[in-house]
């Protein structure tokens, strides 16, 4: 069991990594933006995300903290991105965990705020 989530671990890590290679640079998709963090409260847990706006890509996911959570997580990039887009410099917003944990849906909810400056 535990090599079976060792490796499923691998994969998951694996296939996220890809999904970062494959994502256009954040830099590419918002020229103006030079600053962004995000404050994000995910089930007890809080941290803040700082993103290198010159490296990172257009993909805004993060893991669900559940231990028995399978296929969650949190996709905030359509609207980080939308947000980013119009030049918005705090925006905040809320999402519900889509993965599975023994007894049913998880729904573990993921709030952030974010703050972003962008050049003249």
């Amino acid at each position: 069991m535990l090599r079976r989530n060792s490796q499923e671990v691998k994969q998951r890590i694996a296939e996220r990594r890809q999904r970062e290679n494959d994502a256009p640079r954040l830099i590419n998709e918002v020229r103006r933006l030079t600053s962004l963090k995000i404050d994000i409260a995910n089930g007890g847990n809080q941290y803040l995300w700082r993103i290198v706006v010159e490296r990172a890509p257009a993909l805004f996911e993060i893991a669900c903290p559940e231990k028995t959570c399978t296929n969650g997580g949190h996709d905030i990039t359509r609207s980080v991105m939308q947000a980013l887009r119009a030049s918005s410099v705090r925006f905040e917003g809320e999402t519900v965990c889509r993965g599975d944990v023994p007894l049913g849906s998880c729904g573990r909810v993921l709030s952030y705020v974010a703050q972003a400056t962008y050049r003249d």
